[in-house]
């Protein structure tokens, strides 16, 4: 879903619930320091692993464009 700023809004499979900044926040640091594969880190927070992929490199490369 995007909002009216055009940023993307994920939601968890599972419950619904919105994936927050902290929620990234413990993905890029999955995927930095403990090597966990992306495919992995999309089950434990029940999205998308192409959604998981888009949402660390967003976040670990500080790119605008994802």
């Amino acid at each position: 879903m995007m909002n009216g700023r055009g940023k993307r809004i994920y939601y968890r499979r599972d419950n619904g619930k919105a994936i927050t900044s902290e929620d990234i926040y413990h993905m890029v640091m999955l995927q930095t320091y403990q090597r966990v594969p992306v495919h992995r880190i999309a089950k434990k927070f029940a999205i998308k692993t192409i959604e998981a992929r888009t949402l660390i490199g967003r976040r670990a490369c500080g790119s605008c464009c994802g």
